[in-house]
């Protein structure tokens, strides 16, 4: 009967220890995830790992939030454009742009920018970058760059990078499960 009790609360003991292993570990394996997917050009492993309809909703609110305020903050300096249909107007094609934008934060491209602490430009034969991103790249080459690693509850993990001591971007990742993926890109706005 002793016995019986004894790996009864060595299997629970067990079993809180790989919950509590699982979720501890469980970000750090989606960036691993994430990192190797983009090395090797596998959308599809990519894909696993970021939750599409909520990062896009997430980005494009997130842009669209910022676009309102710089608006308002417009029309107060300048009460001559306060034209409902005008402000209406751009907010409308501020959002076919921001589509068009976001399709291209949540390439692999941009993941494999982001959480490279030493960005690598692919260079034309004249000694330029070949794409923006590659742009980028060659402009945070002599950055100062740090990388943090934080969990803001048992649900949210943020992966936060630092240029040159500000304009910090993070990463969030939400757990689903057991399983973590990417669910927003939070950009510095001032």
């Amino acid at each position: 009967m002793k016995n019986s009790k004894k790996i009864i609360i060595i299997f629970f003991a067990l079993i809180i220890f790989f919950l509590a292993f699982a979720t501890a570990a469980g970000p750090l394996i989606t960036i691993y995830s994430i990192k190797t997917s983009v090395k090797s050009h596998d959308a599809e492993k990519l894909k696993k790992n970021i939750d599409n309809e909520l990062l896009r909703q997430n980005l494009k609110s997130q842009f669209q939030s910022i676009f309102e305020n710089q608006i308002t903050v417009r029309i107060k300096e300048n009460p001559q454009y306060s034209d409902e249909r005008m402000r209406d107007f751009a907010l409308s094609m501020a959002s076919k742009a921001f589509d068009a934008m976001i399709n291209g934060m949540v390439s692999p491209e941009s993941f494999a920018l982001f959480l490279s602490e030493n960005p690598k430009a692919n260079l034309s034969s004249d000694g330029k970058p070949t794409t923006t991103v590659d742009t980028i790249a060659q402009m945070q080459k002599n950055a100062k760059i740090k990388i943090k690693y934080k969990f803001d509850s048992l649900n949210k993990f943020y992966v936060t990078k630092k240029v040159n001591g500000k304009d910090d971007v993070i990463i969030v990742l939400t757990r689903y499960g057991i399983s973590w993926k990417v669910s927003n890109i939070i950009f510095p706005h001032h």
